[in-house]
């Protein structure tokens, strides 16, 4: 066999040797490879295996429950070549997941808000929210107010609910009709939230720091509307 084809065999079966031990996750490193052109010319270059992530496509549908996604297909992770002029190549194209979610046709409701604070009756005292932050923190109504800054919406209000149906960390847009309309999140839940829910009622109950605060009055309505903007964290 001509010596020079040899060569050439050769030098492709190291470059798919490095994009094998790039697929599998074994350190990446560049590779010399000198090259036998047909015209005899031998051309040198350095080229890297590099992992190409694939991205993910939505489809949405109304027989997905809010929250919740099922994949369709799965993604798969492409490999190109990065040559040391900076030019690519690529090997292998990633293949995009996809997934179906909801199409959001469910996030707006009507029900009853309701104000309380840690001093409440029925209430410990000690102002822990049922839910932690984002950062798995805990989240205190004495401590910290009745406000949550959050990475999306900024500083917004916080509301007890049912936790079956808005989980940790939903962001609703809420207007009771006496307050300024407000966005607010779920950090907490209650009995009378979630026994309210059982029954078929949609009730919210907004935070203060204390239940002697004179605007938590304000609160309190029965023809209240929420509108989801964002299903947990």
């Amino acid at each position: 066999m001509d010596i020079y084809l040899l060569q050439i065999i050769g030098n492709w079966i190291s470059i798919l040797f490095v994009s094998l031990v790039s697929f599998l996750g074994i350190d990446i490193y560049d590779n010399d490879i000198s090259i036998q052109e047909a015209n005899s010319n031998v051309k040198s270059v350095t080229v890297l295996s590099e992992i190409v992530p694939y991205s993910t496509d939505y489809v949405y549908s109304d027989e997905i429950r809010k929250g919740e996604a099922t994949i369709l297909s799965s993604g798969q992770n492409g490999i190109s070549y990065v040559y040391a002029d900076g030019t690519t190549k690529t090997l292998v194209a990633p293949v995009n997941e996809v997934r179906q979610i909801s199409n959001g046709t469910d996030s707006i409701y009507t029900g009853r808000m309701t104000g309380y604070g840690p001093d409440c009756d029925t209430c410990d005292g000690r102002g822990i929210t049922y839910c932690k932050t984002e950062a798995g923190k805990q989240f205190n109504l004495n401590n910290d107010g009745a406000y949550y800054e959050d990475d999306e919406y900024g500083k917004v209000r916080v509301v007890a609910a049912p936790i079956s149906e808005f989980p940790c960390g939903t962001i609703v847009y809420v207007d009771n009709g006496r307050l300024d309309p407000f966005y607010a999140i779920v950090l907490d839940t209650g009995y009378s939230m979630r026994n309210g829910y059982s029954q078929g009622v949609i009730w919210f109950d907004l935070a203060y720091q204390t239940e002697k605060d004179p605007s938590i009055y304000q609160a309190t309505s029965y023809n209240t509307k929420y509108v989801v903007q964002r299903w947990g964290w």
